[in-house]
């Protein structure tokens, strides 16, 4: 931060004085108001639009990075992209997702004080709001909710961040130490959390901020105002939009720590607080809006980056307030809103005419203005530039030939609307008033000064007390004669109503969501799956959907239950394009199913209807048994008890030297959700032999883990000659699992014909 001032920095106590001496020497040279006019003066909207032309809107409009960028403050209220500190870092997994969580640190001000008013995030405005989460801070509400956090020191830290520490305090590269507290400098760390349908790639970011706490001598009982304010204990200066207070702090000096003082270090008393407090006073007035309710007439605010000159700041912020400012005999004088009363009446016997006269009453035409045009940054579009509604008039237009001619004016630090339509009416109007005059007056014209108005009565030329604007004083230190540039202006061109307001429309910034897909063509119909003679041999379920309108879709997964009841069983195919499939998995005949389904894809999708179908009534044939066929079954739902417990018991009868037995067990399980317990299912068997049984050998165990029903399976053959053959299920809990087991089937056939 502050790099450009390194070489500067090299020269320890001298750099606040070469630094103030810059900036002061660029007020003598280079305002508007500052610097002499060789004859007649120029506009109020001439001023505007000469100075150095530069990009509209705010001025850091995308968050930069680099180590070379330059201090930078906010006055008022005004948006940034900020910089970043160091590159974007991340930590953490979720899920089987490494470096699930990534962090921004971004400056946002280099002196304490600003706050954090709002953020924007890939040109959304994100609302953050609620509990903070301990190492985050606090979180996004909306579609971000769950992946979006900021945190945001205001400058006035003096540890280093603990997330940081913690998170980063080991990191492969610029590891985050205890010495990076970022004194002085205001800074957000925002955190997101891996989501490729919310973020297509870096999140870009943009912080509302209010700006830094500025010195209001009205509010200073010791200054003539009244209140708490004193020069030289900042913690009692505070917030302001007011262009005057701002331009009285960069006239005096903002100290940048670090840096010095920016600004011009003008003395209090070269700032006549008279004058400084009635220009304060008019940017404050409260005028009427059409939509009910008032606003101050002037307000302000900007991003200062310090290698700006102080006076192409104070222009930028007196051009929304048809501001001045001017030095006269070592004081510095500012005027706001045009023109005030007149301080000095004369007539044709004041000129003295043995001087030099100039007259310019009408302008060339490259030289006119009959329109006003203006971008200003507007906060209701994510403070981007946003035209305010043109200001024509077809009477000057015929004034000027029919002729349109449209000045195009910035005001980049007016973020609010109703407050440029009245600088554009002030400006385009004052524009219109065309007579310019150089003239000399007696010495008893001395005490007219710059941004004074004079009234002057005129038999020669038809003046009747015509108002003009003292835009130049000029001494003669011989004769004491004062050499005056006077411009024609009237106040009534800064009069305002609400029926002047041209109606203008705050587009919705708010992203619009496609709405989320579901599975064109679905449905679903009952199968039958057939052996090599084409006879059904097992229920299934044909599902169908439009495989040609889902391109771009990686899968579909599916889900089935039964019918108003518990799932039964998932799936998924990555075969998009066949249009359908066949399930049967865990299904019986004739029972009645729902089933539903949803794409797979980067965008928002969502699961269709609940679909019913009824499977068709195929059951095990004498194909499928080949004989007697011993079985068992329970149709529960069953209740698990603590320890263990036996749920369904087989026994088979004797078995031959010659048979070959196939058995099979199935059942539906599941683990009560928010239970602790461990909940284990064992198939165990024993043999009969010479009238001795054998122990229980367990054949297959299963971990029941899941909250939602899920289908158990298990076949085997068994070959051998016994007395006698049993096989059971067995539960094994720590704790009682209330209807988690059901639809226990349990049988045994001898394959051999």
């Amino acid at each position: 931060m502050g790099a450009v001032f390194v070489a500067l920095l090299a020269n320890g106590a001298g750099v606040a004085a070469a630094f103030s001496a810059t900036t002061l020497g660029t007020f003598l040279t280079t305002t508007i108001a500052g610097r002499l006019l060789a004859s007649v003066a120029v506009s109020a909207l001439q001023a505007a639009l000469a100075p150095r032309p530069r990009n509209p809107g705010i001025t850091t409009e995308v968050t930069q990075s680099g180590g070379a960028l330059p201090s930078s403050f906010i006055l008022g209220d005004y948006a940034t992209g900020g910089d970043m500190v160091c590159p974007p870092m991340s930590h953490g997994s979720t899920g089987k997702t490494p470096n699930a969580y990534l962090t921004y640190v971004i400056s946002l001000g280099d002196i304490a004080g600003q706050q954090l008013a709002g953020m924007i995030i890939d040109g959304e405005v994100v609302t953050f709001s609620g509990t903070a989460h301990a190492d985050y801070g606090t979180p996004a509400t909306g579609r971000l909710a769950g992946y979006a956090w900021v945190k945001y020191h205001d400058g006035t830290q003096t540890v280093a961040d603990a997330m940081l520490l913690a998170k980063y305090g080991s990191y492969p590269e610029r590891p985050w130490t205890s010495d990076m507290i970022g004194t002085g400098v205001c800074y957000a760390i925002v955190t997101f959390r891996f989501n490729t349908k919310l973020f297509s790639g870096f999140p870009q970011c943009r912080f509302v901020m209010t700006g830094i706490p500025l010195y209001d001598p009205r509010k200073d009982s010791t200054a003539g105002g009244s209140g708490s304010h004193r020069w030289n204990n900042r913690a009692t200066w505070e917030l302001t939009r007011n262009p005057a207070v701002m331009v009285y702090n960069i006239k005096r000096g903002i100290e940048v720590p670090g840096l010095g003082i920016w600004g011009g270090r003008v003395a209090a008393p070269d700032l006549p607080l008279a004058n400084w407090f009635s220009a304060m006073n008019s940017c404050d007035v409260a005028v009427s809006l059409s939509a009910g309710g008032t606003e101050p007439a002037f307000r302000a605010g900007f991003e200062v980056t310090v290698d700006m000159e102080p006076a192409a700041v104070i222009e930028e912020l007196l051009r929304g307030a048809g501001g001045q400012v001017a030095e006269s005999g070592g004081l510095w004088k500012i005027r706001v809103g045009g023109p005030g009363l007149p301080v000095w009446f004369m007539t044709d016997d004041d000129v003295v005419i043995t001087q030099p006269q100039e007259l310019d009453p009408f302008p060339t035409l490259d030289q006119r203005q009959n329109g006003i045009a203006a971008t200003y940054p507007d906060p209701e579009a994510l403070w981007e530039p946003k035209e305010a509604p043109p200001r024509y008039s077809s009477t000057w237009e015929a004034e000027d030939g029919g002729r349109r001619l449209v000045a195009a004016l910035q005001l980049n630090a007016v973020p609010y609307p109703n407050q440029v339509q009245r600088i554009m009416a002030a400006y385009i109007a004052d524009e219109r008033r065309f007579r310019r005059h150089a003239l000399t007056l007696p010495a008893d014209a001395a005490t007219v000064e710059p941004l004074d108005t004079i009234s002057w009565t005129s038999a020669r030329l038809g003046y009747a007390a015509k108002l003009f604007d003292v835009a130049e004083v000029a001494d003669d230190v011989q004769t004491l004669l004062q050499r005056l540039s006077l411009r024609e202006v009237d106040p009534a061109d800064q009069s305002w109503s609400t029926g002047m307001e041209r109606p203008f429309e705050a587009a919705s910034t708010s992203p619009v969501e496609p709405a989320a897909q579901t599975v064109p063509g679905w449905a679903v119909a009952p199968y039958g799956i057939a052996d090599d003679t084409a006879a059904d041999r097992r229920p299934a379920i044909l599902l169908t959907w439009d495989g040609d309108e889902m391109d771009g879709c990686t899968g579909l997964e599916w889900e089935v239950r039964l019918a108003g009841g518990a799932a039964v069983s998932q799936g998924a195919t990555t075969n998009v394009s066949a249009g359908e499939a066949v399930i049967s998995d865990g299904l019986l005949a004739a029972t009645e199913y729902e089933v539903r389904a949803r794409q797979v894809a980067l965008w928002a999708t969502d699961w269709t209807d609940w679909e019913a179908v009824t499977t068709d009534d195929i059951l095990l044939g004498r194909v499928d048994v080949n004989g007697t066929h011993p079985q068992a079954g329970v149709v529960g739902p069953l209740t698990m008890s603590g320890g263990a417990q036996v749920q369904c018991t087989l026994s088979w009868g004797p078995t031959g030297a010659s048979s070959i037995w196939l058995r099979g067990v199935t059942f539906r399980a599941r683990k009560i959700s928010g239970a602790l317990a461990t909940v284990t299912l064992k198939l165990q068997r024993r043999t009969k032999e010479a009238g001795t049984w054998s122990a229980w050998i367990d054949r297959n165990t299963w971990d029941i883990t899941s909250s939602a029903w899920d289908q158990y399976t298990s076949s085997a053959t068994v070959v051998g000659n016994y007395e006698d053959v049993e096989e059971r299920l067995l539960s094994d809990c720590s704790d009682t699992q209330t209807n988690a087991l059901s639809n226990i089937t349990m049988i045994a056939t001898d394959i051999i014909k």
